[in-house]
């Protein structure tokens, strides 16, 4: 009966417990577990930290770590809580010793507070320290103990717990006193983490040095004693001196953090894909150019460094600015702000137009004065070239040749395309942007434009594209790149052809010199200067100016971004020249001299097309004439028989780009003259025109200024002849102007209205233009 009667007892004080512990588990847990203010933290892919914004309460509690350095875990456990893993988060053995000492003492000199009791006490706001006090926090900490892990509730005390002034937490306070991550942390460093928390008011590194100093030896020492620590270990232990107040944590990805913390208000730490290392380096050589540039009035840079390969960023240099200036916004992350983009789309264009056959990459294009619906492009050395190859022309970032090409391949497309590309700033019409869409008349970002030249150096590898990740948690998906393997590695084997600025012209001269295919811009009125350079693994963005939009006299993307580009790329590690791609390629017979299609009977030479090319252009530039095949000169069958012509080709331009093709060509050959006899009854082609028109234009609308005298200012009418020497006669609506010899230009005043020119020369050639001036 009895043994039934105990039974029974036991019974219902197990289902006692056991509702005790239903209720407890259902009861909710204080929120400041779980719902803290914490400083938000940027961390390197390496677990550096980059940058760390304080919490709105002003304290340094970063959001906790996922795992705890282990000799952290073993100096806690030993001088807090022995008993941890054993108890259910009251230490029954702790707490009837405790009892017996302070009742002989008569005051309370132990409180046999576990771990798990001082989380407890933590969450509760640190009340005072009374009986129903303890009690609350008992509770409590069995209330933990059964939501929790004995590993997650040693993390949460780690995160909550005080470490002197407003550093809360284990994260925060190593990066303030030690400045280095987890991971390193010295015995030393454990035995002062564990014991700190004790009394972080009157215990800490900034005061009460000597008595801090001998509660952390004592606690090494019975590591020691406890065979946890070697007497080596020991002994460097106690030769490491404590650390001074809390130092500055690092701020060497600012503006990155603050991108971050935007796009993501509610997360509190990130883990970038940056390296923590090549940061620092990046900012040291930012902070070395910055000051040479801001004697220059430039004032902001930014630099980014991608990994083609691995789709991540390694560096973000957002904003250095020139002695922190506050007036050129020193905490704008400009990597991410839209500015004139200069000539950094002409790459884009090439390689366009080379996969859908418009050119080869010798074609020849035209380099000269042009006129377009009132929109006059320039080259920036205000010089003209007469004719350039396409690729010369994207080497010497040409303006007019890329005007012309982009005429020819369509604004609307080619805005497209660049949208495809993963350019997110082009809101504008296509017709808005117009031919200035090539030559800076739109905007981008350095992080949009970094990542295009990323995805051509991945596309001449053949690998495909991704917009490169900034976060180790995230990946971005594969996206469709216009631009094939072919044309992408023709137009970096073009890139790779712009001088360098400086001695650095000289790299080919040098085996350890990087091979980069880049590519520079600068904006209308010295505002950006940008430098983008790519390789088989790496892509760099430089962007130089200043953020307020002032103007920096002389900025350009050579002498403001370029060396900056370079000195980034020697700290980056040597990588092989993506492999031609022969199976992406098609070899074209061409003309020789043009690179079109053959016609008339041309000198030829191979050419490399990416494969999905349709070359169609037969040669505009060549043409074969009958000649005297004595003399080579020109004849025609009203003159001489046929049994003495001979068939000659020959390369001819018009006779504006002539003028200025033979400036720079010397050996270039003229049209062959006529021989004496054969002048008269000459049969004139359209292509065989002697003097060509220079400006204006057909149709062109042209409007002048109205002088201070209120009359219209003049307009300087200008032709050219294959002969200078000949003379010309101008004509305007009937009225004769004069002529002109060698130098073929009149300046002329013409009221508002349609006019007609008419130019003809003394071997009686005649051209007549409309034009209207408004």
């Amino acid at each position: 009966m009895c043994v039934l009667k105990l039974a029974k007892y036991f019974c219902q004080f197990g289902l006692i417990c056991s509702l005790f512990l239903v209720i407890l588990y259902c009861l909710p847990l204080p929120k400041s577990l779980t719902q803290q203010e914490f400083s938000t933290v940027l961390y390197s892919e390496d677990g550096k930290l980059l940058a760390a914004r304080i919490s709105v309460d002003e304290q340094w509690r970063f959001p906790a770590v996922e795992r705890l350095p282990e000799k952290y875990v073993e100096a806690l456990l030993l001088f807090e809580d022995k008993r941890f893993y054993q108890h259910p988060g009251i230490d029954p053995i702790a707490v009837v010793r405790a009892a017996v000492s302070n009742t002989a003492k008569g005051e309370i000199v132990s409180g046999a507070s576990t771990i798990t009791m001082q989380l407890a006490r933590m969450i509760s706001g640190n009340q005072s320290r009374t009986l129903g006090q303890k009690i609350k926090e008992m509770v409590l900490a069995l209330q933990l103990e059964l939501h929790y892990s004995k590993e997650e509730i040693l993390i949460y005390y780690a995160s909550h717990a005080p470490f002197g002034g407003n550093n809360i937490g284990l994260a925060a306070a190593n990066w303030r006193y030690f400045g280095h991550t987890l991971d390193k942390m010295t015995w030393a460093e454990a035995a002062l983490f564990a014991v700190l928390p004790n009394a972080p008011s009157s215990i800490s590194p900034g005061r009460n040095r000597a008595k801090l100093l001998i509660k952390r030896n004592r606690l090494l020492e019975r590591l020691f004693e406890n065979n946890q620590l070697s007497e080596l270990d020991l002994t460097l232990a106690k030769l490491e001196p404590l650390p001074d107040r809390p130092k500055a944590l690092p701020n060497i990805a600012p503006h990155l953090l603050a991108t971050l913390q935007k796009q993501q208000p509610k997360t509190k730490r990130f883990v970038s894909t940056l390296n923590g290392q090549l940061q620092q380096q990046v900012l040291n050589i930012t902070k070395s150019h910055i000051h040479r540039l801001g004697q220059k009035n430039i004032h902001n840079l930014s630099v980014l460094i991608l990994d083609n390969v691995d789709y991540k960023v390694l560096a973000y240099i957002g904003n250095h600015t020139y002695q922190g200036n506050k007036n050129y916004g020193p905490s704008v992350d400009i990597a991410q702000r839209a500015r004139s983009s200069g000539s950094l789309f002409k790459p884009f264009l090439f390689a366009l137009m080379l996969q859908r056959g418009d050119i080869t990459g010798e074609s020849l294009v035209l380099d000269i004065p042009s006129y377009h619906n009132g929109y006059t492009p320039k080259n920036y050395d205000r010089s003209y070239r007469g004719a350039v190859t396409a690729q010369e022309a994207l080497i010497q970032s040409l303006n007019v040749p890329a005007v012309t090409l982009l005429k020819q391949y369509g604004v609307a497309p080619f805005k497209e395309d660049l949208e495809h590309i993963g350019l997110s700033t082009l809101f504008r019409p296509a017709d808005d942007y117009g031919l200035t869409l090539i030559i800076g008349g739109a905007e981008t970002t350095l992080w949009d434009i970094t990542n295009a030249y990323a995805g051509l150096s991945m596309s001449a590898s053949g690998h495909p594209f991704r917009v490169a990740t900034l976060l180790t948690d995230k990946k971005n998906n594969v996206e469709a790149f216009p631009i094939n393997t072919g044309a992408a590695w023709l137009t970096l084997e073009a890139l790779k052809k712009v001088k360098r600025p400086g001695v650095a012209s000289a790299w080919e001269q040098f085996s350890s010199s990087q091979h980069i295919a880049w590519k520079t811009g600068t904006s209308y009125g010295w505002h950006d200067g940008w430098a983008i350079g790519t390789n088989s693994r790496y892509t760099v963005g430089v962007w130089a100016g200043n953020a307020n939009n002032e103007e920096g006299r002389g900025l350009t993307g050579t002498k403001a971004a370029a060396p900056v580009m370079l000195d980034v790329f020697r700290l980056l590690p040597e990588v092989s020249w993506p492999e031609k791609p022969e199976y992406a390629l098609n070899t074209y017979k061409v003309c020789k001299n043009d690179a079109y299609l053959l016609a008339a009977g041309c000198e030829t030479k191979w050419v490399d097309m990416p494969k999905e090319a349709s070359l169609t252009t037969t040669s505009p530039f060549h043409r074969r004439f009958h000649v005297d095949k004595d003399s080579g000169q020109r004849i025609h069958a009203a003159c001489e028989s046929t049994s003495n012509m001979k068939v000659q080709s020959h390369f001819v331009l018009p006779p504006v780009a002539e003028y200025y093709y033979k400036k720079n060509h010397p050996n270039y050959r003229s049209v062959p003259l006529w021989r004496e006899d054969c002048q008269s009854n000459i049969p004139i082609l359209a292509s065989d025109a002697p003097m060509q028109l220079e400006y204006p234009t057909e149709g062109a609308i042209i409007k002048i200024p109205v002088e201070l005298d209120g009359n219209l200012g003049r307009i300087i009418l200008r032709a050219q002849h294959r002969n200078s020497s000949s003379i010309l006669h101008w004509h305007l609506n009937s009225v004769y102007l004069g002529e002109t010899q060698y130098i073929h230009e009149k300046a002329i005043a013409v009221n508002a209205g349609w006019h007609q020119l008419i130019l003809m020369d003394e071997k009686g050639y005649r051209l007549k233009r409309w034009f209207k001036v408004i």
